[in-house]
Order: C-alpha cells, then structure tokens, then sequence
C-alpha cells in the first residue's frame, strides 16, 4: 500500500503540478493506457492501475494540470494526514473546514465536493454514498477559474 499525501496546488505524493510527461513516467512507469484528445481540445491523460490513476496535462508543453485517483486498496490519498476515502464523507467535509477553514461547493446533487480555494474535487458515484471515492487535484485556476481572471 502507498500513501499519497496531497499538498493543494503543488503535488499528489511525488508528482508535481506542472511537470512534464517525461517526470511523471519516471515516478511511475510506462502508463498502461494514453487518451489523446489535444487535436480535439481536450487534453492528454495517462492511466495507470487500471485507470484509476489518472494523470491529465494540458498545453503544448504537456505539463501536468490534473491529477485523479479512485479508490484502489493499493493506494491511500491522505489530505492534512486524513486518509480520504476511509473517512465518512460529512465528517471528512467538516474535518478539512475546521482545519484548513476551506469552504465547499457541493455540485452535481451531492457527488461532488469542490474545495475551490485549495483547487481540490472529492468525489463519490452517488449522492448518498457515505465514503468518497475519487480525489482530484489541479493547478491553479483548475476549479476556481482564478488563472483566467487574474491572468496567470
């Protein structure tokens, strides 16, 4: 089991936002599968452990945007030493606002939580599911909309 501790705009475990193809696949290996939708607008997203480790880069840089991870008995995603998806997701929810004073969006009927400050998604497959089951970490702007607005 690998524990992945997620520091908000700058890494999941060794993988840094903003690093190139070559840095990841030297943290992680070859990826088992690559989508390549940048002809099509969309991006270019790496997967390992059967997709659910997902790595998204933008731009022609290919630079690490997005980082994903769904739950896996092999990897362990901790934010503030708190394992994500071990805790229930409204205790988890109220953890991360008295810790890090964050407030939350909860979009898309309860599924998903968006720390926007943090620019950090939690997901879970249904709205009364108890337990997330998916974490997403961006660069800046990611889920803020700041890079747009203040032109970084």
């Amino acid at each position: 089991m690998v524990d992945l501790e997620i520091l908000p705009l700058f890494c999941v475990g060794p993988l840094r936002i903003g690093s190139d193809t070559r840095a990841v696949h030297d943290v992680l290996g070859a990826c088992e599968h690559r989508a390549d939708r940048i002809a099509d607008g969309g991006c270019l997203t790496d997967f390992w452990l059967g997709g659910r480790f997902q790595v998204h880069y933008a731009g022609e840089a290919r630079r690490v945007a997005l980082i994903e991870v769904s739950l896996d008995p092999r990897v362990v995603p901790r934010l503030f030493g708190m394992p994500l998806f071990a805790r229930k997701a409204s205790h988890l929810m109220r953890q991360l606002a008295s810790y890090a004073s964050v407030p939350m969006d909860i979009r898309e009927g309860g599924i998903q939580c968006i720390c926007a400050s943090l620019e950090l998604a939690l997901g879970r497959t249904g709205a009364d599911d108890s337990y997330f089951s998916t974490v997403a970490v961006g660069g800046w702007g990611h889920f803020s909309g700041r890079a747009q607005t203040q032109g970084r």
